[in-house]
């Protein structure tokens, strides 16, 4: 049997319910370590059913590389916005700046 691939987030509503399952996983890996997290319980906490988690990922370390992408996007441009003109030139004082900063 071939394995399907993970469905793509077209529509808005899509994209939406995709992002909802990053900022659950997000969310739990936040509260305990990453080995103590189910895909069930991303699901749930998502409010999805896991059958449609499934569809946007095939595994939980696919899904956890995603959260990882995902973080990590946001982080760069949380470094950008935090540049203020005394911290221009610090990289070190704007990424602090952002690891200090929430979403």
């Amino acid at each position: 049997a071939r394995a399907t691939a993970p469905a793509v987030a077209g529509t808005a509503s899509q994209q939406a319910r995709r992002q909802r399952i990053l900022d659950a996983a997000r969310d739990l890996l936040g509260e305990r370590p990453y080995e103590q997290i189910q895909i069930r319980d991303v699901a749930e906490a998502a409010d999805v059913a896991l059958g449609t988690l499934y569809r946007y990922f095939r595994s939980k370390e696919q899904l956890f590389a995603h959260v990882l992408l995902d973080w990590s996007r946001s982080f760069e441009s949380r470094v950008r916005r935090h540049q203020s003109p005394e911290s221009r030139g610090d990289l070190r004082h704007r990424v602090l700046s952002a690891l200090a900063r929430p979403r």
